[in-house]
């Protein structure tokens, strides 16, 4: 016959170690909440929303001016190719939020133009992770690239660097989310945002400014009022991401009601160079519902205006 006192401690364990997976869970699993993005009228007209955002970037210790543009549009996507559906011959498809984001400033005599994609399938139901994400920089000392394609529990990851450390390699990283993802999840219904203690892999754009090394980081996320005056809105909530690891914390404002809007971003951490504190800020300004790629003549320069551009 067993100890009792050992069947007593096996047991209490399997409690306790059950009701922590489920505590652990619950942040992160798929609720019922509304996902805006597969029905309402904003996001299925056939037209993306384009915003430009004003842009203070942090880099070597200073600040420098530039231009943030977002653009979230729903378009269907191959689940085994992994690329957008053109020509409609296959069935294993599925509608997604793509999110693309720009970043252009420059730094002294020299000029950086950035851009992360991401591809979130609106049945998080079967798909909670998005399936995609992209990231490229150019500046005048070359070219870094960035790819995460969602393979079972992982994602698999290339990498290609002018830099030596970071060149050529090949990698997966076990079930994380990606920095990326997060805003799509907010643009479909903040409820499904994830919170609490999260693994993370930061946006690519990130990573190849900082040149962290690129892994999945413990991170907590939560939702909480906004209170500040910097970024103006209806009805505004931040969304706190913070990697203690990294000494970072990106908040996102966003506007509480649908298409919840997201009116501003800070993204707080040590300056490479001094190690002092440095922020960096984007901060909505303009922003248009367009069928953007039907609008490729030489006259559809001027609908730049709209978005502020020149």
């Amino acid at each position: 016959m067993k100890n009792p006192h050992t069947i007593f401690h096996l047991l209490s364990f399997i409690v306790f170690t059950t009701l922590l997976q489920s505590c652990y869970t619950d942040k992160k699993v798929v609720n019922d909440a509304t996902n805006h993005v597969m029905d309402d009228s904003y996001w299925n007209s056939g037209k993306a929303e384009v915003s430009n955002y004003e842009l203070t970037q942090s880099r070597y210790g200073a600040t420098y001016k530039g231009n943030f543009l977002t653009i979230f549009v729903r378009e269907d996507f191959l689940l085994d190719k992994q690329v957008k559906n053109e020509r409609y011959e296959s069935e294993k498809t599925v509608p997604v939020l793509k999110g693309i984001f720009i970043r252009k400033f420059d730094t002294g005599i020299y000029s950086y133009a950035m851009q992360n994609s991401v591809f979130a399938p609106l049945d998080i139901a079967n798909h909670p992770m998005a399936l995609k994400s992209q990231a490229s920089s150019q500046e005048w000392c070359g070219t870094q690239y960035l790819q995460a394609n969602r393979s079972g529990n992982s994602y698999d990851i290339k990498m290609h660097s002018y830099f030596e450390d970071e060149a050529d390699a090949e990698f997966s990283l076990e079930n994380t989310y990606l920095e990326e993802d997060l805003w799509t999840k907010l643009r479909m219904n903040p409820e499904l945002a994830p919170v609490g203690e999260i693994q993370m892999l930061p946006a690519g754009s990130v990573l190849q400014l900082t040149h962290w090394l690129v892994k999945s980081y413990p991170t907590v996320a939560s939702i909480e009022p906004y209170n500040d005056t910097l970024f103006v809105g209806n009805n505004l909530k931040k969304y706190r991401i913070a990697t203690p690891e990294l000494n970072r914390t990106v908040e996102l404002i966003f506007e509480n009601q649908p298409p919840f809007k997201i009116v501003g971003m800070t993204d707080s951490y040590p300056a490479k160079v001094n190690g002092e504190p440095q922020t960096t800020i984007a901060r909505l300004t303009h922003q248009v519902v367009e069928p953007y790629w039907q609008m490729n003549a030489p006259a559809d320069s001027t609908a730049r205006s709209m978005l502020g551009l020149k």
